[in-house]
């Protein structure tokens, strides 16, 4: 319901819309106008993740990017200067993609960090073997490293 009162808000009323609340939290930053502008932004952040997971081929939830846009969403609104001749949005969308990348670049690495992990346990294992002598964890490495190869 709220989508398509949304839709049907004019792009120029919304921007003055946007506009009004700059210049409030500029004013008198509350917690409450902070809420007011971080909800104004919502539809942009969803907009964002969309596009994100699509030129990423879809492979990605929707509800995990939007997270990790408002990290960036947040770190805009702190650091944007209402007074500047620039418009948020202009600075927002990159830090929303940004802290998006960054998620993800983080989720990959703790992956791949378990899998190396495992592939580090299952090296240590096949090397102790009861036939041969328990190798060092160095060699488990060197061994592990060759497997990569």
């Amino acid at each position: 319901m709220q989508r398509l009162k949304q839709a049907a808000v004019s792009p120029d009323t919304r921007r003055s819309q946007h506009a009004a609340l700059w210049n409030s939290f500029s004013k008198h930053p509350t917690e409450r106008r902070h809420e007011a502008l971080w909800n104004a932004y919502q539809p942009l952040v969803r907009h964002v993740a969309e596009r994100f997971n699509d030129k990423a081929g879809g492979t990605f939830e929707i509800a995990a990017l939007i997270d990790a846009g408002n990290v960036g969403l947040l770190d805009a609104i702190a650091d944007f200067n209402p007074k500047a001749a620039a418009r948020f949005e202009t600075l927002c969308v990159p830090m929303i993609r940004s802290a998006m990348a960054r998620s993800l670049t983080v989720q990959r690495s703790k992956e791949k960090g378990h899998v190396l992990r495992l592939e580090l346990a299952d090296a240590i294992g096949r090397s102790s073997a009861p036939k041969m002598q328990p190798l060092p964890e160095v060699a488990a490495f060197a061994a592990l490293l060759e497997n990569l190869r």
